[in-house]
């Protein structure tokens, strides 16, 4: 992380952000041995997208620690239930080719994806709100001290 400019983040924090992913990896990797259970190709490459959105919110979390209490869900709740409903589906459809249950998981798989992509943005919009707050108050500290702002042209 350091290579990442994470600098500044406490090896306490690195430790807890690689754990943490070290963690949603293996429930990715365990999601990916079930979706190879199902037996079919679209289904398996559906999943697939679903995992690199997942991976999207690791890379977030990497870049900056801090978001890391807010992707834990994400990270963790999210990911085993999508490993444990990937499990469920590929026992049924390879069993039965349910149709229904097709359509079902795939919804899922729409929702989690969604759900994924939509908390990557929240952490960036987050961070980019947190620069504009930073540059707001040294603003107003500058404008404290007597230094106006240059007027733009």
């Amino acid at each position: 992380m350091k290579a990442k400019g994470l600098d500044d983040a406490s090896d306490f924090d690195r430790d807890r952000v690689a754990n943490a992913i070290d963690k949603a990896e293996t429930l990715v990797g365990q999601l990916m041995d079930q979706a190879r259970g199902i037996g079919d190709r679209e289904r398996e490459g559906r999943v697939e997208r679903l995992a690199t959105a997942a991976r999207a919110v690791f890379r977030a979390v990497e870049e900056d620690p801090r978001d890391l209490p807010r992707a834990r869900k994400f990270m963790g709740v999210y990911l085993t239930g999508a490993r444990d409903a990937t499990a469920k589906f590929a026992d049924i459809y390879s069993r039965s080719r349910d149709l229904q249950a097709r359509t079902d998981f795939v919804a899922l798989l729409d929702d989690l994806e969604s759900s994924f992509n939509a908390h990557r943005e929240s952490l960036l919009i987050e961070d980019r709100t947190d620069l504009d707050i930073e540059i707001e108050v040294l603003r107003d500290r500058l404008k404290h001290e007597g230094v106006r702002p240059r007027m733009e042209e």
